[in-house]
């Protein structure tokens, strides 16, 4: 019975060997289909999509052997492209107006920003000011207290690096800074700064005064009075001194005569008796010489004096 029933078995199996490796071909090709996801094994599957994937198949296809990108993946890189630079522009922006190592990371939750010049308000613009202002003001007053120790060391040279780079400090602070506002706190500062900055340039003509460098000690000196607006009886003598020692004799009589009215009827005026006998002496050399060498610019001279002098006495007899 079971010798039958095993025969049975048999003819069984090899009846329907033919379906079973026609099975076993499509499970095969099943198998192989999903790993690859060409096709799908959805015996109800829509023809419509069946043709969708197909062309999507197709399309990848292209793009891998022929190396190009379809006009959306285009857009797409273009969009990440300027996402990216957009971030360094923040970073850059960032790092410009506040000097740090900030970073600025899309991908990271509660960050905090740092505010720009642009973005405070005006009391905070106002404090920041006034904090700069108050820092520079304390690095300029090492600047000078170290220039001034090199100037009384008689380190003429050094000294004069020291308020040069003072100079310099206020100078680019100045062009950088944004002053919106002057309030009271901020307008002592500035007038503090100015001062300073006047010392520095009085300081390095007279640096350079003491190294005979009397072109350059002559043009600090006029700076102060043409574009600082100060009147420093110093300067006059100084500028005096250097333009008679570099003999320019026709600068040196147009500051005499200044000298003269400015200061000709107070007390200061005697600190400038030296060099004023000084340049008439050279005045009254230079005019021999030139007269000698032209007898008749003597007569036409002698005889424009004479018609003054006449001048003087009619004007006295109709007083």
């Amino acid at each position: 019975m079971n010798e039958k029933n095993e025969n049975e078995n048999e003819i069984i199996n090899d009846e329907n060997k033919p379906e079973l490796e026609q099975r076993l071909f499509i499970n095969s090709n099943n198998q192989i289909n999903d790993k690859e996801n060409h096709i799908s094994l959805n015996n109800n599957i829509n023809p419509e999509e069946e043709e969708e994937n197909n062309l999507k198949k197709n399309e990848i296809f292209l793009n891998d052997e022929e190396k190009e990108f379809t006009t959306e993946q285009i857009n797409n890189i273009n969009e990440n492209i300027n996402n990216i630079n957009n971030i360094n522009n923040i970073n850059n922006n960032i790092n410009a107006n506040n000097n740090s190592s900030f970073q600025f990371n899309p991908f990271q939750k509660n960050i905090n920003i740092p505010k720009s010049s642009n973005n405070l308000t005006k009391e905070e613009k106002e404090e920041q000011t006034e904090t700069n202002l108050r820092n520079l003001l304390t690095e300029l007053s090492n600047i000078k207290q170290q220039g001034n120790n090199l100037f009384n060391n008689k380190n003429y040279e050094e000294a004069e690096q020291m308020y040069k780079e003072g100079i310099k400090k206020i100078k680019e602070f100045m062009e950088k800074e944004n002053i919106e506002e002057i309030n009271g706190q901020i307008k002592d500062y500035l007038m503090n700064i100015n001062e300073i900055n006047i010392q520095f340039y009085n300081n390095l003509s007279i640096s350079l005064f003491k190294q005979q460098k009397y072109e350059e000690s002559f043009k600090k000196a006029e700076y102060i009075i043409q574009n600082l607006n100060q009147e420093h009886t110093a300067c006059y003598g100084r500028i005096l001194y250097c333009l008679i020692e570099l003999k320019k004799i026709i600068l040196a009589n147009h500051y005499a005569d200044i000298i003269k009215k400015k200061f000709g009827n107070s007390d200061s005026f005697s600190k400038f008796k030296d060099q004023l006998n000084k340049l008439e002496i050279i005045n009254k050399e230079f005019s021999d010489k030139i007269l000698k060498q032209n007898p008749e610019l003597k007569k036409e001279i002698i005889s424009i004096n004479k018609d003054i002098e006449i001048k003087k006495e009619i004007k006295k007899e109709e007083k």
